[in-house]
């Protein structure tokens, strides 16, 4: 099962030059065994630093985090450039529009974190029959997938990829509020955060097929 790893960073000011450019060093996971990839950037609208990285299982990423993970965190200096930092895992349970992770040609990230799921047959059923088939349909959507913490298993992600952040714009003024009417997830979500990450592509890491 694939396996997503949120990295959600907050990050001093006048910090964020350091903390990309340690975030760079993160490409020597392309050699990890199991690994599909890396993408992230800044929050839109705060110094919040927001990574997602993917394994094919949760084998893998303990493998990496008992060998690799360490040493490159201790030699990119990252940990002196954050004043907090949170880590949470998810499993993938479905996908909204192609099968690959694959970030290229994205700009913006979306993240819509779904905390304490009141009704999970509701929210897995409108995430098939309303959300899923009106996110295929927007211009400007790369690919998304849904994705379930692997212990709490009332908090999603639903990740979509957008070409720009004037399609993404598109979609969060004109189309999102009719969906959240008809929707009514206040109803059986108790916490839904909307989290826009401009990706920066020196961030990214694909797999070494060397």
């Amino acid at each position: 099962m694939t396996i997503a790893k949120l990295i959600m960073c907050e990050v001093d000011d006048g910090k964020q030059e350091a903390f990309s450019q340690s975030q760079s060093a993160w490409s020597q996971v392309s050699t990890c065994n199991g690994f599909v990839g890396q993408a992230g950037g800044w929050e839109a609208s705060s110094s919040t630093a927001i990574i997602l990285g993917f394994w094919e299982s949760q084998f893998h990423v303990s493998e990496f985090m008992s060998t690799t993970h360490d040493e490159i965190y201790l030699n990119n200096k990252q940990q002196s450039t954050y004043r907090h930092c949170s880590v949470n895992y998810f499993e993938l349970i479905s996908t909204i529009l192609g099968s690959e992770i694959d970030f290229s040609g994205a700009g913006v990230l979306r993240i819509a974190y779904c905390s304490r799921v009141l009704d999970i047959d509701r929210f897995n059923r409108d995430q098939q029959l309303l959300w899923n088939p009106q996110l295929s349909t927007q211009p400007g959507l790369l690919g998304g997938h849904v994705w379930r913490h692997i212990e709490h298993h009332d908090c999603y992600l639903v990740v979509t990829h957008w070409e720009s952040p004037a399609a993404h714009e598109i979609y969060a003024n004109n189309v999102l509020p009719k969906l959240r009417k008809i929707a009514h997830t206040s109803e059986y979500i108790e916490q839904l955060l909307g989290k826009v990450v401009v990706l920066d592509t020196k961030w990214n890491v694909t797999p070494y097929n060397g």
